[in-house]
């Protein structure tokens, strides 16, 4: 909880921005509302994430996908649209 009083609060859910996180059950601030309808969960940051997300897709067999991105860095970042 210590990580509130700092800049990076995400920190509290899992320890920073990682680039790749599979979860199988708790994490991040918006996860906790999927854990009870998907048994694996895979969070990508493309901020961090060099690799070809058409791998993963694949090589897990994943057919549900679900993009989050704040409004404000999406209009801002060319290199997401």
């Amino acid at each position: 909880m210590d990580s509130l009083d700092k800049k990076d609060k995400y920190r509290v859910f899992l320890g920073g921005n990682h680039p790749l996180i599979k979860i199988e059950s708790n994490a991040n601030s918006f996860i906790p509302f999927l854990t009870s309808h998907f048994s694996e969960i895979y969070v990508v940051d493309p901020r961090y994430y060099d690799e070809d997300l058409n791998h993963i897709i694949e090589d897990e067999g994943i057919d549900n996908l679900l993009i989050l991105y704040n409004v404000k860095t999406f209009f801002e970042q060319n290199d997401v649209r």
